[in-house]
Parts: C-alpha cells; structure tokens; sequence
C-alpha cells in the first residue's frame, strides 16, 4: 500500500496543527501496516500581510472575536489538551510566516519535510516564539536535522500563488493519492481510512532509494519546475546527461541534450510562455545503486487552459551525480 498525501497548511491555524497531529498518528498505523506514504506539505498564509517583527497573537484574536479572547484561548487549550498537545497562546507571537514555508521546502528537499513542521508548529503553539525571525528559524531547523540554506524564495511564492490560484482559501487541505480533496481536521480513524482508501501497488517514494539520493532526486524534479516557469532552458535541461532521450507530450522524440535544449528555447518563448507547471515526484524506486525510475506528475495553467501529464524517467548515476537519461510523458489528461 503506497500513497501520497498532499497537505495545504499555515503554522498559525489551530485546525492545520490538529489536522497534522491527527494525520502523523493515522500515518505511523498505516506504516506499521506495511503501508508507505510520502507527505507533500502546500503553503498557504492565513495573512500575508503580518510582518516579520509579528504581534501579540493575543490581539490577532481580539480583532477576530471583537473582544477578550480569553475564554476562546482557554478553550483551544483544552481541545488542544484533548490532542495531546500543549497550547500557550498568551504570549504567541503572530508574524508572517513566508520564511517558515520556505523553510519546510528546504526540510522536504532533504526528506526531513514531517520533522520540520511539527518542530514550526510546536514552536508557534507551545514555545511562543517568531517563527519569521531567520536566527530562530535556522535554530529550529538544526533541532529537526535540517541543513539551513537560503535557497527556495521564488519557488515558494510560486507555490503560494498556485494553492491561491486553484481556489483554497482556508486551511487545511487534504488529498490522498488521486481522490478528491478534503477540508478540515478530519478525526484520525478518518485520516487512516483515507490512507488506506488513497493507496496504490505502485512502489513507494522512497522505495529503494535512500535519504540522500532522494533528495538529490527531488532537486532535479525541482529544476524542471523551475526551469520551466522562469523560461530558462539552461535550468530546465541542466538535469539531463548528455545522451538523454526525451519523448515530449506530443510523440516527438528528442535524442541528446543539444537537441532537447534547441526544442526548449524555442518552446519557453512561444507558446508557452504564460504558462506555469508544476512538477511533483510521486514515486521513485531503485532497481539497482547506479539507477531511479521516477513517477512524475506535472500540473500546468495557462490563461485558458489547465491540464496534467504523468511521466517517467530514468536517473542514472554518474560521477557521483544523479542525471535523467531518458524521460517519457505517458499519458495527458483535461
């Protein structure tokens, strides 16, 4: 049994930090089942005009119910209690929560991507602390085994104008595997059956690729993304070897990557030039040390079009560095 979950959150929304509480519990039966599950976290911000320096949240509140929130604080508390979690919301500091987001793609990249939200969760809910302030973030990120890097701020405000896009406008959001999209912190026998419901025999994630392959794998995935929304070839192509072959959506077969680089400069600066994709690693197995097969999903809009492709690639190991040799579109569908 194998799935992928795709989880829309921000830190500071009580109902996400249930949601995710609910959902690792249902996740760590479905794994004890034999199951395998990839967590794929979408950022959203409930405000993203709160600056850096933040406010009491305490007065966050006060706009919100128009009054003392005192009994809707100690109420969330003892919901929160109920979780077993611990709530202190006196001194809570609500800020914009950008660095936080770019922070958890950062963690996923190197496959610490569940670690780091609940350390930011727990950080925000029970520590007190900023969560936009860099040294605190980079202290959080340590403590989750995260490597800190600067990388990721135009992917992430992507990202945000993506999840606005598709029509989210509160938090959380669920998808298991390719089923329909749930709100709300459903309860945890809820989110197992979901698992269960949303799985497939495809193999898993991260079936036999280890941390640090999978996550050099996911950053060629993310130059594809990258490449292709900032129309530059160079990023776009910079995974591929040499002698990649390449079968595009529409049944052309490109061979070698001066060829596939011509075909993508050309591309980015016609047709495709409004467009914007996104890439996502589904599946990656590794029927050998010096070889991946990948299952990609990519997502693309434009001013009067929305569509998804699946494809697969293989990476192949050389000179110590992972490189897509050969990539396939295995089917488009409206």
């Amino acid at each position: 049994m194998n799935t992928t979950v795709e989880f829309v959150l921000d830190i500071p929304c009580v109902w996400s930090y249930f949601a995710f509480a609910r959902l690792r519990r249902a996740l760590a039966r479905f794994r004890a089942e034999g199951g395998r599950a990839e967590v794929v976290f979408r950022p959203y911000q409930l405000s993203p005009d709160a600056t850096v320096a933040g406010e009491p949240k305490t007065e966050v509140l006060r706009r919100a119910f128009g009054g003392d929130p005192a009994e809707a604080i100690a109420a969330i508390t003892a919901k929160a209690a109920g979780e077993g979690l611990e709530f202190r919301h006196d001194r809570a500091v609500f800020s914009n929560t950008f660095e936080a987001h770019r922070l958890v793609r950062v963690a996923a990249a190197q496959g610490r991507g569940e670690e780091m939200v609940e350390r930011l969760f727990r950080a925000h809910h029970t520590d007190e602390l900023n969560i936009a302030d860099v040294d605190v973030l980079k202290g959080l990120a340590a403590e989750a085994g995260v490597g800190w890097s600067d990388e990721g701020a135009e992917e992430t405000r992507r990202e945000l104008d993506r999840v606005r896009r598709s029509g989210v406008r509160g938090v959380p959001v669920l998808r298991f595997g390719d089923r329909p999209q749930v709100s709300g912190a459903l309860t945890e026998e809820e989110f197992l059956a979901a698992l269960r419901a949303g799985a497939t025999g495809r193999p898993a994630v991260n079936s036999g690729v280890d941390e640090a392959d999978l996550a050099r794998l996911r950053r060629l995935v993310a130059d594809l993304e990258d490449g292709f929304n900032r129309k530059r070839a160079a990023v776009l192509d910079r995974p591929f070897a040499a002698d990649a072959v390449v079968v595009v959506p529409d049944g052309t077969l490109i061979r070698g990557w001066d060829d596939l680089f011509a075909y993508h400069t050309a591309r980015l600066a016609g047709a495709v030039a409004d467009w914007r994709t996104r890439v996502t690693l589904l599946d990656a197995a590794s029927p050998n040390p010096g070889t991946a097969v990948l299952h990609l999903r990519q997502e693309t809009t434009g001013p009067d079009l929305a569509f998804a492709n699946h494809g697969t690639a293989v990476a192949v190991r050389r000179d110590g560095a992972w490189w897509i040799s050969a990539l396939q579109n295995t089917n488009v569908a409206s």
